[in-house]
């Protein structure tokens, strides 16, 4: 089986916790910049929360997603800020872009809308666009995550890693969980800066684990 990437559909967003930068990119802000990396890579920029915060601290930004509702929401508030920045619309698995083009890359909350197969062919293509030597911060679902441990009927599972929301003709985006050792397995090529397991009490009103990782390009 092969699953297609599916896109968002973003008009129907409306928590306002897609438009408001993670704390944790507060820091990569400050880092990157400290350390010269301003080739900036948001890959699946979503609404543009994390592409808008760097752009306004200076990054030259490439601002990527499958969403064409998203880009759209981001390129109207792009225009409002008069920020300038590269939007590009495409597939994870095939990123339009030379090898070694960015030297800073984020993925928050993104890569892991695939399958097995599909997410690690993510993986090869952010280590293919990443200079050797400069940095990326990305999170993955973990196998602990009660998403995960406690899926219920509604669910389909599309591989040994992979549940999709399945009930009454819906067909949700699929969600890959990983353990520590195949998220360390992914990013293989990568120096491991930091690597933690965060359970993230409060997200969107549940419970869920992520593996955030910290990393440099070889």
């Amino acid at each position: 089986m092969t699953v297609l990437s599916q896109e968002w559909d973003w008009i129907k967003s409306k928590d306002p916790v897609w438009e408001t930068p993670a704390q944790e990119c507060y820091y990569y802000v400050w880092r990157w910049k400290e350390l010269g990396l301003t080739r900036f890579l948001d890959l699946g920029c979503g609404l543009g929360r994390h592409a808008l915060q760097f752009a306004e601290a200076g990054y030259a930004v490439t601002a990527f997603d499958l969403s064409q509702s998203g880009l759209d929401a981001l390129a109207a508030s792009a225009a409002s800020r008069e920020l300038p920045m590269e939007l590009v619309r495409g597939d994870m698995q095939a990123l339009p872009f030379a090898d070694n083009t960015f030297d800073s890359l984020l993925s928050y909350h993104c890569i892991y809308h695939t399958d097995v197969k599909g997410l690690k062919q993510a993986a090869r293509e952010i280590a293919r666009v990443t200079r050797p030597g400069d940095e990326i911060f990305l999170t993955l679902n973990s196998t602990l995550s009660p998403n995960y441990t406690r899926a219920g009927p509604e669910y389909r599972r599309l591989d040994v890693r992979t549940l999709q929301y399945a009930k009454d003709g819906e067909e949700g985006i699929p969600h890959c969980y990983v353990n520590a050792h195949e998220a360390a397995e992914l990013f293989s090529g990568f120096e491991m800066l930091q690597f933690r397991h965060v359970e993230d009490h409060s997200f969107l009103g549940k419970k869920g684990c992520h593996f955030h990782i910290h990393a440099r390009a070889l």
